[in-house]
């Protein structure tokens, strides 16, 4: 059994938006699950990741978002991300999100940049996610990631 580890978001807390979305054909065809933001929905912040990487089916429940449905969800930025809001006085009271919602292959395995087509037809998630928490701040991780939040 996986010992509780309090950084690790509650499946409870995920906002799934459009749990058969296919607008990204490619997308749909290499990813396990879509990854869903995370978090209070009353949150104060809101962090934006470009997109859920591949992730580690057979590790601990830090998985990733390809695989648990829920962003930031992998061993390396999902642990890290959270205790670094967590050392700035966010232990709680954040969203965890993604631009894009899909894990987006090179074709190896490893993540490529989301293109300006899948940005743009998660768009609709992403204001709705903002619509729905209401965040004061909104912190993008990244450039796609800005680029999306800027594009709003």
């Amino acid at each position: 059994m996986v010992d509780a580890d309090p950084r690790f978001p509650d499946a409870d807390e995920t906002l799934v938006l459009e749990p058969d979305c296919a607008r990204c054909p490619a997308l749909v065809d290499c990813r396990n699950r879509i990854s869903w933001g995370v978090g209070p929905d009353d949150a104060t912040v809101m962090v934006v990741g470009e997109a859920p990487g591949a992730g580690n089916p057979d590790a601990d429940r830090w998985r990733g978002g390809n695989w648990t449905g829920m962003s930031y969800t992998a061993r390396h930025s999902g642990r890290r991300i959270r205790e670094t809001m967590a050392a700035v006085g966010y232990e709680s009271g954040v969203f965890y999100t993604n631009a894009v919602k899909c894990f987006p292959s090179d074709g190896e395995g490893s993540n490529r940049a989301p293109t300006a087509a899948e940005k743009a037809n998660c768009r609709d998630h992403l204001v709705s996610e903002l619509e729905a928490v209401d965040p004061d701040v909104v912190v993008p991780t990244g450039r796609h990631a800005t680029e999306s939040v800027l594009a709003l």
